[in-house]
C-alpha cells in the first residue's frame, strides 16, 4: 500500500517557492502570533492550532507562508513574531502600507515579477507568463498570478481591473510626501493663503508694523495670492527676521 502523497509546502510542488496565503490574510495571522508569542517563542503544536487553526498540513503551508513574508521566525521547537510583524500590528492604518510593501517584497518571486511589470500596465496573461519563466510549477501557476496581484493590490503596488493590470512603483507604496510641520506653520503667522492659476495677476499683501498698516504690489505672471502677516511691536529681531522672509519668499518685498 503506497502512502499518500503531502500537501507540498508553500506551493512548491517542483517549483520555484511562493506564499499560498493572500498577503492580507497572512496580517490576520501575523496579529494572532504576535498576541501568542508575546511573552516568548512558542512549539508549532501551540502555533499551528492557536494561530492557523489547523494542526496538519494546512497549518504548515500557512506557516510558510509566514516566514516566506518576514512575519514567522523561528524552528517548530521555538515559533516567534519577527520584528516586521510587530511592526505592522502596531503600525496604525494610515502607516500600515509601507510595512505591507516591505512584507511583499519578501517574497522572492513576488518581487521578481513586480520589477518586471514596475510603472506598467500589462495583461495577466502576460503576468502568469513571466511566472512560468521563474519556473513556477504550471499545476499551480494560476494559484500563484493571484496570490502576487492580490497580495500586490494589499500593499497598495497594482490594480486590477479586467484582464489587464496596471503596477506602481517600490515609491508608490513606501515614500510619503513630506508635509509642512504644524510648528512652521504657526511661527509664520500665515492666514488664509489662495493661489488661483492666471495668465495676468498681482500679489497683494497687507500687514503690519509698529501700528502702521502698509502695502505692496508686484506682478506675478501666472498666480494671485493674498497673504496676512501681522507683527507685533515687541517681537523679537530673530522671528522679524523670519516673518520678513516668508514676505520674500512670496515675492511681496
Amino acid at each position: 500500500m503506497t502512502e499518500p502523497k503531502k500537501m507540498p509546502k508553500g506551493g512548491r510542488k517542483g517549483g520555484t517557492m511562493f506564499p499560498r496565503v493572500r498577503l492580507k490574510d497572512a496580517v490576520v495571522f501575523a496579529r494572532k502570533l504576535v498576541s501568542k508569542t508575546h511573552t516568548g517563542p512558542q512549539p508549532a503544536t501551540v502555533i499551528l492550532s492557536g494561530v492557523f487553526g489547523a494542526a496538519g498540513p494546512q497549518g504548515q503551508v500557512r506557516a510558510s507562508a509566514l516566514k516566506q513574508y518576514d512575519l514567522l521566525s523561528g524552528t517548530p521547537k521555538a515559533y516567534t513574531a519577527t520584528d516586521l510583524a510587530r511592526k505592522i500590528v502596531a503600525a496604525p492604518i494610515e502607516e500600515l502600507t509601507p510595512h505591507l510593501a516591505k512584507a511583499f517584497f519578501k517574497v522572492k518571486p513576488f518581487k521578481t515579477l513586480f520589477d518586471t511589470f514596475s510603472n506598467d500596465t500589462v495583461s495577466v496573461a502576460r503576468v502568469r507568463q513571466q511566472a512560468l519563466n521563474l519556473k513556477v510549477h504550471p499545476e499551480v501557476v494560476d494559484e500563484c498570478v493571484d496570490l502576487f496581484l492580490l497580495s500586490a493590490a494589499d500593499a497598495e503596488l497594482a490594480n486590477r481591473s479586467g484582464t489587464d493590470v496596471t503596477f506602481g512603483t517600490v515609491a508608490s507604496g513606501i515614500v510619503r510626501e513630506p508635509i509642512e510641520s504644524e510648528e512652521e506653520l504657526d511661527e509664520t503667522n500665515l492666514n488664509n493663503v489662495e493661489q488661483e492659476n492666471t495668465e495676468e495677476a498681482e500679489n497683494e499683501t497687507e500687514y503690519r508694523l509698529d501700528g502702521r498698516k502698509m502695502r505692496s504690489q508686484q506682478p506675478a505672471p501666472k498666480s494671485k495670492a493674498s497673504l496676512e502677516i501681522k507683527i507685533d511691536p515687541s517681537m523679537d529681531p530673530e522671528k522679524l527676521d523670519k516673518l520678513l522672509g516668508v514676505l520674500k519668499k512670496y515675492g511681496q518685498i
